[in-house]
């Protein structure tokens, strides 16, 4: 759920290294990836990174509304219960083991069994070989949401090899059909690739991919501007200015669809159990304060959900809660609280801080008193899943583009659900089991107006996605999944 994304790239011999007549794209992050498998992990800075080696059967396309082809060339429904993939041919691992059904099957079972995607996966039942060139991946009952799950980790591996050198060989120096083939790590410092020379696509636009790990946001800033880095992912909003007023820089945007939102722990007896007092807190949140506050105008208002209009299964008719706070101390006072009372708000670090102290800032001004904690990006992502988090979490999710991977969170049954209603159940597993785009919607508009009268979460923004670039780097088009598709890239 909680992801931060990190990315960046870069062109021709920057920061010293490599000989003279070596083009070298760098790409500044963050953060170090844990682990070169790439059904490790759903981050997108992790997969960013695996992801230049061992490609998508399919992927999303820019504005994530689509599908596009990558290993698989076509799809079809051929049943309600299967769909049939027909898979590129003549392509080749960077080891010399074909790429067919058998290693698309192999691979199909991998993600299956990877934990990191056990909730973006479980329409899925099985993975049958049709021909050489053919799988069907079959389900259960009919789903609308296979594309979307193959879109999220359809990774391809080299089967003999994988099986051979097991999982934690293969995570420490991974081998795919990809743009780049994997060359050093040295940890906390950079993770380096040379160009496939016979990558299935065509040659790419460099000899060398470098993600560079730099902490500091404003660090990786003044690389970028030395010539260090050609591209920063998510520039910091102070630094945005100075990017976009650079001759030998450039900014590229787009609204993403990492959407950010404040959710309820419900399971723990204590006030917020009660959905008179969620009620009150979504009515003392002044989203548009936020928005011109602490983002600096980056970001975007949601209509009252934890979507954008990128996701399919969103309403456009919905309103959002209207700012009031004389109506949440009302609903305070009708719950039985008149005088508020304590809790906790807890968020990460790679979020937006201002933004957590903001929120503590508002719900103190309806008579609540907040302990505001922030947490190392571990600590909190370690605590969510054993559902330790108390009170009430902010942090942003980047799923797939369908409203079902935002809901299913608040499933009872759902690995990190902090939150329990058999109607929500219930919905959840009516829309799963259905194939009926209209008929979904119809069920993804029953649950908003069941969590309006039982709130499970607060709707706070949608994210904006800023990338700083050396002004001689030329065919980037930033995605709405945040993925660093390098393989048009060139520089002037």
């Amino acid at each position: 759920m909680v992801a931060a994304a990190a990315l960046a790239l870069t062109g021709c011999s920057s920061g010293g290294s490599g000989s003279a007549e070596e083009s070298r794209l760098v790409v500044a992050q963050t953060a170090d990836t844990r682990s070169l498998f790439a059904n490790s992990s759903t981050s997108q800075l992790e997969i960013n990174i695996s992801e230049q080696v061992n490609e998508k059967l399919i992927e999303f396309s820019a504005d994530g509304t689509k599908f596009e082809p990558r290993l698989a060339t076509s799809w079809e429904q051929v049943d309600p219960l299967t769909l049939r993939i027909k898979l590129r041919t003549g392509v080749t691992f960077t080891n010399g083991e074909a790429f067919n059904a058998e290693s698309a099957k192999f691979s199909l079972e991998t993600m299956l069994k990877a934990n990191a995607y056990k909730s973006f996966t479980n329409a899925i039942a099985s993975i049958q070989v049709v021909d050489e060139s053919t799988v069907d991946v079959k389900t259960a009952s009919p789903s609308d949401l296979v594309l979307a799950s193959l879109a999220m980790g359809s990774f391809q591996y080299p089967k003999k090899h994988f099986e051979t050198v097991g999982e934690k060989e293969f995570a420490a120096a991974p081998i795919g059909t990809g743009p780049y083939k994997f060359k050093a790590w040295t940890k906390g410092v950079k993770i380096t690739f040379d160009r496939n020379p016979e990558y299935w696509n065509g040659k790419v636009g460099f000899d060398v991919l470098e993600f560079r790990i730099i902490p500091d946001p404003a660090a990786q800033v003044a690389a970028l501007q030395s010539g260090e880095v050609d591209i920063v992912v998510d520039v910091p909003r102070g630094s945005v200015k100075q990017v976009e007023g650079s001759d030998s820089l450039k900014l590229a945007t787009r609204p993403s669809n990492r959407i950010y939102y404040a959710t309820f722990n419900t399971i723990k007896p204590g006030p917020l159990q009660n959905p008179k007092v969620r009620q009150a807190l979504r009515y003392a949140v002044d989203t548009n304060a936020l928005l011109q506050g602490p983002l600096d105008g980056h970001g975007f208002p949601l209509k009252g959900q934890i979507t954008s209009d990128a996701y399919f299964g969103h309403d456009e008719t919905r309103q959002a809660v209207t700012y009031d706070p004389a109506k949440a101390k009302q609903l305070l006072a009708e719950a039985g609280y008149p005088n508020g009372f304590e809790f906790h708000l807890q968020y990460s670090s790679t979020n937006i801080k201002e933004v957590g102290q903001a929120l503590a800032t508002q719900f103190e001004a309806i008579g609540l008193t907040v302990k505001q904690d922030l947490l190392e990006p571990g600590t909190f992502l370690q605590r969510l899943v054993a559902k330790e988090l108390e009170g009430m979490f902010y942090a942003g999710s980047l799923p797939p583009p369908d409203s079902h991977f935002m809901y299913q969170q608040f499933e009872s049954t759902f690995r990190y659900a902090y939150y329990t209603n058999p109607k929500i159940d219930g919905l959840i597993k009516q829309e799963l089991g259905s194939a009926d785009r209209a008929e979904r919607a119809t069920i993804f508009k029953a649950m908003l107006d069941e969590f309006e009268q039982n709130p499970a979460f607060i709707p706070l923004f949608q994210g904006r996605d800023t990338y700083g670039l050396n002004a001689k780097i030329e065919g980037f088009t930033p995605r709405a999944s945040q993925f660093l598709d390098v393989r048009a890239l060139t520089k002037s």
